[in-house]
């Protein structure tokens, strides 16, 4: 059972959520052709292979982690690197194993979708943009996996309804991966709130910023937590495992990152078919994401990037509910509105659980 502290319950539903996307999306554009038989397969296949992304994540992780966040499962001891490995090993090759059940095509996308995960967290997600483009076409072929059990899917090139959804997932993706990745920075750092307000033992800075006239609470917490970590990055000895930039400039890719997903919904109105339903969704989200984005353009602060985050987490699957409805003849029809229910009840408790979430 000691495992299962492995594991992080949002990235599964999101996963579902594109899965779900892909499948119903061709279904109701009239394009697909399947039962919804191997749908069931598709969803078992895509959360072996998250979670065994989260195990090489930690596997991967495990020397970083050791150092800063030793009270994840594999470093604490909780759970042994041994069995951690066996089951990342078995979860992968099970979920590409079950894929094929589906089909050919699901088995390739499955394939695809494994290497994608593995060269993630084995390296790739250290460097910037190239972690951002695998975690991004990650998603992208998460969605045409559950696209490929339509008979269409072969002729993705000629058909927008399949590619077009598939490259904006993308690209929404990829930013997000590099709002986890400041994030994480930020989170890696562990900063605590006794660490802000008197020196504790367990850092290495000799005193904390003195806080300014005029100051509230929060610009002091936040100038606070940047000179923390600004000054343990001048004195760690060793190579990091993420390459350390100045404040000013994660918080500027932060900044780049929350542009590109508010345009995500924008463009969504834009190049897809608008309805109602579809267009309340987009307008619903560019809202939420407005709200938060207004923080971390004003703010520049690690709480503001964490909460525009969280609400990331709930945009990928209003993102995905958006599409679907897009391309129903009657945007209140009983199989749309139903579709766009089941993607949307699954990015409720990815929020919740992703808000409390470290990456």
């Amino acid at each position: 059972m000691n495992a299962l502290r492995l594991f992080r319950a949002p990235g599964i539903l999101t996963a579902w959520a594109d899965i779900f996307t892909g499948y119903l999306l061709l279904r109701i554009a009239g394009i697909g052709q399947s039962s919804p038989t191997p749908l069931a397969f598709l969803l078992a296949a895509t959360a072996c292979l998250h979670l065994s992304g989260m195990i090489w994540n930690d596997l991967f992780d495990l020397k970083f982690d050791a150092k800063h966040m030793p009270d994840r499962p594999l470093p604490s001891g909780v759970v042994s690197v041994t069995h951690a490995f066996i089951l990342g090993a078995i979860l992968m090759i099970a979920g590409i194993l079950i894929s094929m059940v589906a089909g050919m095509y699901s088995f390739v996308a499955a394939s695809a979708l494994a290497a994608l995960i593995l060269s993630y967290h084995a390296g790739a997600k250290r460097i910037e943009a190239v972690g951002a483009i695998i975690y991004g076409c990650n998603r992208g072929v998460t969605l045409v996996l559950g696209m490929s059990v339509h008979s269409y899917i072969s002729l993705i090139p000629q058909v927008p309804e399949i590619w077009l959804p598939t490259v904006l997932i993308a690209i929404y993706a990829a930013a997000f991966a590099v709002l986890l990745r400041q994030r994480g920075i930020v989170a890696t750092g562990s900063v605590t709130s006794d660490e802000i307000e008197t020196k504790d033992p367990r850092t290495d800075f000799e005193e904390l910023p003195t806080m300014l006239e005029g100051e509230d609470e929060t610009m002091r917490r936040n100038r606070a937590i940047t000179a923390i970590l600004q000054q343990r990055r001048e004195k760690e000895t060793q190579k990091p495992q993420h390459q350390h930039v100045s404040p000013e400039v994660e918080f500027r890719l932060s900044k780049f990152a929350c542009s590109i997903i508010i345009l995500c919904p924008l463009s969504a109105i834009l190049l897809f078919p608008s309805n109602a339903l579809s267009l309340s969704i987009f307008l619903a989200l560019l809202a939420l994401l407005g709200n938060s984005a207004f923080d971390v353009y004003t703010q520049s602060s690690p709480f503001s990037i964490r909460h525009f985050t969280g609400i990331a987490i709930l945009g990928i699957v209003l993102l995905d509910a958006g599409i679907v409805a897009s391309y129903g003849n009657k945007p209140f029809d009983k199989e749309v509105l139903a579709s766009v229910l089941l993607i949307l009840a699954l990015g409720v408790p990815a929020w919740l659980l992703g808000k409390r979430t470290t990456v």
